[in-house]
């Protein structure tokens, strides 16, 4: 049986065979699934050969089985991609057994063929459209605009609000959603993690998902370049 590298995998690899060494469980976590409304239980370990590290999303009873620290071969492994990282899994169509050898991982902290993140990046290079956005400090210059929106999908009701954010490259406005609005405040730190970029007009704007998170951080006096303020910069083309 033929069997690919970690290193060969890309986004769109399906059907493949794959033998890696099982390093830790990284997750567990009871999911719902909104097709059905089911609860189902889903982890995520931390795998890998002598080409690099991945990470494999395991279903249901076959959790418990994963053995750390062992050798698996897995059979019509697919690969899905999420805020730029790449993932193997054991679906519904898959096969996995524990195998014998050895294997020794090449230890990298992140898996190939994975974009590289957008860490501690400055809003001045926020890249559009894109997800996964990390701000390791920026400053709650203004919240205004806050107002009701009716989200056509499903029709709920929901409270949004523009937030002015800066640093020392520039502004960029954020939005705020329902309880967001009432926990962050003018003149506070934030680290932002997994947020995402949007586009109006060819101005972008940062934006919190579910999957989003922030910190509040201490109070500091931060550098902040009010001249290259996107907002203003929409304001103009309106």
């Amino acid at each position: 049986m033929d069997y690919i590298k970690v290193q060969g995998l890309k986004s769109d690899s399906k059907g493949f065979n794959i033998k890696v060494k099982v390093l830790e469980k990284v997750s567990d976590r009871i999911v719902t699934i909104k097709k059905t409304n089911m609860q189902n239980r889903v982890a995520n370990f931390l795998v890998g050969d002598e080409t690099g590290q991945i990470t494999l999303n395991v279903w249901g009873d076959e959790i418990d089985k994963i053995p750390i620290n062992g050798i698996i071969s897995i059979q019509k492994s697919y690969v899905n991609e999420f805020n730029n990282k790449l993932f193997i899994n054991i679906g519904k169509y898959s096969s996995w057994a524990e195998s014998n050898g050895e294997i020794s991982v090449k230890e990298t902290p992140q898996p190939p063929n994975e974009s590289k993140n957008n860490s501690n990046i400055k809003i001045c290079s926020v890249p559009t459209k894109k997800k996964g956005i990390n701000l390791d400090k920026v400053k709650v210059l203004e919240i205004s605009n806050i107002r009701q929106v009716k989200v056509k999908k499903d029709g709920s009701e929901h409270e949004v609000a523009d937030a002015l954010l800066g640093d020392d490259t520039g502004c960029i406005k954020c939005a705020l959603w329902d309880e967001d609005i009432r926990k962050i405040k003018e003149d506070m730190i934030l680290r932002i993690h997994n947020a995402y970029i949007t586009e109006y007009r060819e101005i972008p704007q940062l934006n919190l998902s579910k999957f989003s998170k922030y910190e509040i951080l201490p109070p500091e006096d931060l550098d902040i370049d009010l001249e290259n303020n996107l907002s203003l910069q929409e304001e103009a083309q309106t």
